[in-house]
């Protein structure tokens, strides 16, 4: 095989490649390098560069940079700060928020109610207990079995008590004469009768009166007619147009009943008195509940503060086998001013320890309450009352409130007490007690809603 002879590169100095360092030609090709890198790269004269074949490296990473920590101290500090003024925020919303609350226990005493009369009138009169009626009307029919009779045509009849205002001397009608009421309906005297004149009294007319009986001037039911009706004054028809017309006048005394035409029910008087016992007790008891529903505030009426009267059972109808009991109900209430009624049963005067302020009474309607002289006493007449009460009743402070949370608002706690003692006659001061919320505010709180008062005994 031939033998290839290479040549030496020759440069000006004569020498060989081979006779030149790495070193020295490393640092050779850094320098134009960074010759190159400035732009500024110049190849000495009668030189003649020679290519250096470069192998591609991935340069490294540049190093990445720490993070900024803040140093132990600062962030305990920070977080210190926030606790203060989480703990700041908090007190100061729990004061703003804070709330008073206050225990009252009112005065309180017991009445002893037992057997205990009382004596009432119809009119203001001292030293008495006074009483007022309201008056309640109502009816109620039922039908019962019954047979058909013969046929009847009957007037009514009644009585009415006749009044004299018109003179002092006194005035004498005869039977026959006619009365009339505002619905044109006339009625006869059945009897001749003298009305004594008026007399006058401290400057006060009182007519002369008269009782009287009437009967109805013609036949019929439409003549019936009862107490418990809207009932005008009967009038002298012969005065009509005359001055004595509006001072000569009758009211009625009794129910005018019995008128009927046509033909006769007949019913077994047992069933007439059942009939018209079970219509009387759903009369009274739908008045006694009307009553009651109207008492006014500051008054008392008892179930069994009250009379009633009925009118006799009128019997009707035209069905074939059955008839019509009705009747007609008038109920007088009674009732009392609650404070009247407590000092004339408060023996002892309880009540006046409280002073001049206002009281409760608790237990006054669970009172036993009779009247004892139902045969006398005339609501109507406004004649005397007489009644016997047993039982217990509680005399209790009523405590202003409203009145004491604005004389509260703003106080520190300490300075409530001498607030509560001012009201000593109606609170208990020494079971009463109160505190605020939370447990480190300083005072009452001024808004009036953040202060409860809780009342016990009343």
């Amino acid at each position: 095989m031939p033998r290839r002879v290479v040549e030496d590169i020759v440069l000006n100095d004569r020498r060989s490649i081979r006779d030149i360092p790495i070193e020295r030609e490393r640092e050779k090709h850094k320098a134009g390098q960074a010759e190159k890198a400035k732009g500024q790269h110049h190849q000495p004269e009668g030189t003649e560069e020679i290519p250096i074949h470069r192998m591609h490296v991935t340069p490294p990473m540049p190093p990445k940079p720490r993070p900024f920590r803040k140093s132990g101290w600062m962030l305990a500090l920070a977080a210190l700060s926030v606790v203060i003024l989480a703990a700041i925020a908090a007190y100061s919303s729990s004061i703003y928020f804070s709330r008073a609350i206050f225990n009252i226990v009112a005065v309180s005493m017991d009445v002893p109610v037992d057997n205990v009369t009382i004596v009432a009138v119809g009119t203001t009169t001292p030293g008495y207990l006074t009483y007022k009626t309201e008056e309640f009307k109502g009816s109620a029919s039922a039908v019962v079995p019954a047979s058909d009779g013969p046929y009847v045509s009957t007037k009514a009849t009644g009585s009415v008590a006749l009044y004299n205002a018109y003179s002092s001397l006194p005035q004498r009608f005869i039977a026959g004469t006619r009365l009339a009421n505002d619905s044109g309906l006339i009625y006869r005297l059945a009897g001749s009768v003298v009305i004594p004149g008026y007399t006058v009294a401290n400057g006060v007319t009182i007519p002369g009166k008269a009782g009287a009986a009437i009967v109805a001037d013609a036949a019929g039911a439409s003549y019936n007619i009862s107490g418990s009706d809207a009932l005008s004054d009967f009038k002298i028809v012969a005065y009509k147009g005359t001055p004595r017309y509006s001072s000569f006048y009758g009211r009625l005394v009794s129910d005018v009943s019995g008128g009927f035409v046509g033909r006769k029910k007949i019913v077994s008087q047992d069933a007439i008195s059942t009939t018209t016992a079970e219509l009387r007790t759903a009369i009274t008891t739908r008045l006694l509940a009307e009553a009651k529903a109207v008492v006014p505030a500051g008054y008392i009426m008892y179930d069994t503060g009250y009379t009633a009267s009925f009118s006799a059972p009128v019997v009707s109808g035209e069905a074939t086998g059955t008839a019509s009991i009705a009747i007609n109900g008038t109920l007088y209430g009674v009732i009392f001013r609650q404070t009247d009624l407590v000092a004339k049963l408060d023996k002892e005067q309880k009540r006046l320890a409280f002073g001049g302020l206002a009281y409760a009474t608790l237990g006054l309607e669970s009172l036993s309450f009779s009247i004892s002289n139902p045969k006398d006493f005339s609501p109507m007449k406004g004649n005397t009352l007489i009644a016997r009460l047993n039982g217990n009743v509680r005399l209790v402070g009523t405590v202003p409130v409203q009145e004491l949370k604005k004389r509260l608002a703003g106080l520190p706690l300490s300075e409530t007490q001498s607030v509560l003692q001012s009201y000593s006659r109606v609170i208990d001061v020494a079971r009463s007690s109160g505190e605020l919320s939370p447990s480190w505010a300083a005072s009452v709180p001024r808004d009036l809603s953040r202060i409860s008062v809780t009342l016990n005994g009343q």
